[in-house]
């Protein structure tokens, strides 16, 4: 996995700037957004982050599977958009127990083939190409992740995501907060990524030699954004909300 970011990073040198700008321009401000004050637009973040993971996990790399991404994409955005509460809630489970099996499998090892680097300007289309041909290597990849997990590393990862799925359940606000949080702080540290690969700056580098560390102000920026917007933002789910103005209307 190291070896195939790296040789992604050394790709992008050749990428044109327009490819690695853009996108890192509207992370860094959307997810901003999101970190410090998601909880407002819950409901789109929510829709949006479901029809994102939908088309991420979804292999789009035959014509023929291209519909089939937008179908499940349109499906969960709308799933999301209505329901964020049970969605927040999962999503904040599923990263929780995707954390923990990540780090007690770290130590997994698979021989992958690393694409032969292009050593030349790149148009837009051609750096288009070479990012789908890495995240199919990068599928390769997470699919034997999957299957050489054990029955131990399924258990710890699912009891930590149904602790946090309950959590969740319960405390509805606090969960969007964290939900928004994280997202926010994945989208900032994705956009900082891709503009210090627009700079040449060797980003990977740095988080591979200094891992703790930048895990660590992951955490804190999660923490912060979580205790920000649980604080700081009033929330009432819409049908306590209307309820609170049939009672003031039988008042008066």
């Amino acid at each position: 996995m190291k070896e195939l970011l790296f040789g992604l990073q050394q790709q992008t040198a050749y990428f044109p700037a327009v490819v690695l700008l853009i996108p890192g321009i509207i992370l860094l401000i959307c997810g901003l957004i999101s970190w410090l004050a998601g909880i407002w637009g819950r409901s789109w973040i929510a829709g949006i982050l479901a029809a994102a993971i939908a088309l991420w996990l979804t292999p789009c790399f035959s014509p023929q599977k291209y519909a089939l991404a937008a179908m499940a994409a349109i499906i969960l955005f709308v799933f999301a958009f209505f329901l964020y509460r049970g969605f927040f809630a999962l999503f904040s489970a599923a990263l929780v127990a995707a954390t923990a099996i990540i780090f007690l499998a770290a130590d997994f090892r698979y021989e992958i083939y690393i694409p032969m680097l292009k050593a030349e300007p790149l148009t837009v289309d051609q750096s288009l190409n070479v990012v789908k041909e890495y995240s199919h290597y990068w599928w390769l990849y997470m699919r034997a992740f999957c299957n050489a997990l054990t029955i131990k590393h399924l258990a710890v990862g699912g009891g930590a995501g149904i602790v946090i799925l309950l959590i969740g359940a319960r405390f509805n606000k606090l969960a969007i907060a964290f939900g928004c949080a994280a997202v926010g702080a994945i989208g900032m540290s994705a956009a900082m990524i891709l503009l210090l690969m627009f700079k040449n700056s060797s980003p990977l580098d740095m988080i591979y030699s200094n891992a703790l560390v930048y895990l660590s102000i992951f955490a804190a920026m999660i923490a912060f954004g979580t205790l920000e917007q649980f604080l700081l933002f009033s929330y009432k789910p819409k049908k306590k909300v209307e309820k609170d103005e049939e009672e003031q209307g039988d008042q008066q």
